[in-house]
């Protein structure tokens, strides 16, 4: 039991570091789409929603992956209850990719199709000037 939450949280926190490698790659490939007539001051704010958050996982790196493993290793050993409020499978967080998201999440107005859950919105709306509309979860029946 203990190897499986020390391999959880190491899988987390490698899951982490390679997140803000992949981030600089997808910054150079969607420069290249400029002729897509995509809003890209959205696609700015989004990238730096996702640049903060991995800055501040930076900073508390073992109480951050440690929070995530904790809540990953519960996940996985005592799965949530058929009640439990969350979105369907495969709408997960483009910040931190929590799949399914759990509790409310947020849906950029301009593009539609950017989901964060409410701890990432909490933790980055005083850093952007995005518009995010409220989408309540259901219990699951």
């Amino acid at each position: 039991m203990l190897q499986q939450v020390c391999k959880v949280i190491e899988d987390i926190f490698n899951d982490s570091s390679d997140t803000s490698s992949s981030s600089d790659s997808s910054e150079s490939s969607d420069s290249s789409n400029s002729s897509a007539g995509v809003d890209f001051s959205c696609d700015r704010e989004h990238k730096k929603m996702k640049r903060i958050y991995l800055q501040k996982l930076s900073q508390k790196p073992i109480k951050s992956v440690l929070k995530r493993g904790i809540r990953s290793v519960r996940d996985f050993i005592n799965p949530p209850a058929k009640s439990a409020k969350c979105h369907a499978a495969g709408v997960k967080c483009d910040i931190c990719n929590q799949d399914p998201i759990r509790g409310d999440r947020r849906t950029c107005k301009q593009c539609k199709d950017y989901h964060i859950c409410f701890r990432c919105y909490k933790g980055a709306k005083k850093y952007t000037k995005l518009k995010f509309k409220k989408i309540k979860a259901k219990a699951h029946k």
